[in-house]
């Protein structure tokens, strides 16, 4: 939701080439409806690529990229990148996650932005309503972000999850999923004793 806000700051004017064609309501739509070139100039500017960095290596508005390294190698993303690789059909919608590239965010997004808002919601009907008028510029942004913001090559493959798998348990994947499971692991209240 945070992300829709700075891209609707980052367009020029009332129109917005990230909205789809026959959707007016939060920004107004043109007539030709969402172009992917100027929608993901908007994006990339909200997301501030070209931010000063002080560090040796940036992702996005200036943050350190974290250094890169081993730990890439198999990246996972959960969050509305799974409901998104869900809904549009990268990733089997009925599994807790799937393999996907950053490559496949645009190419469903290339495929979308042309889309009237009512086609888009026939062709795509698990997109929650909420969210189907904003499809076209979700899918450019998380493209954006992994491959412009944290420099993915779009062909690198990488796991979409809803859930992980924790010893025997399967566990929702949210972003305090990592402190939790640090939190209980017992090597970490091991080592604090």
């Amino acid at each position: 939701m945070a992300s829709r806000v700075e891209i609707f700051k980052a367009k020029n004017g009332p129109v917005s080439y990230c909205m789809l064609r026959g959707y007016n309501d939060d920004a107004v739509a043109p007539p030709q409806g969402a172009a992917y070139d100027k929608c993901r100039e908007d994006v990339t500017k909200a997301l501030k690529i070209s931010a000063p960095c002080q560090a040796k290596n940036c992702t996005f508005n200036g943050a350190w990229n974290g250094g890169g390294g081993p730990g890439q190698a198999d990246l996972y993303v959960t969050s509305s990148f799974y409901y998104m690789a869900a809904d549009v059909g990268l990733i089997d919608s009925e599994a807790t996650s799937g393999k996907t590239t950053p490559a496949a965010f645009r190419a469903a997004a290339e495929k979308i932005c042309p889309m009237g808002f009512v086609e888009a919601k026939a062709a795509y009907p698990k997109v929650r309503s909420v969210d189907a008028p904003f499809i076209c510029m979700d899918l450019i942004y998380q493209y954006s972000l992994l491959v412009d913001g944290f420099g993915l090559e779009p062909t690198k493959e990488i796991t979409v999850a809803q859930k992980v798998k924790h010893g025997e348990y399967f566990i929702e994947a949210a972003w305090a999923l990592g402190e939790a499971i640090e939190a209980v692991s017992p090597t970490k209240r091991l080592n604090d004793a």
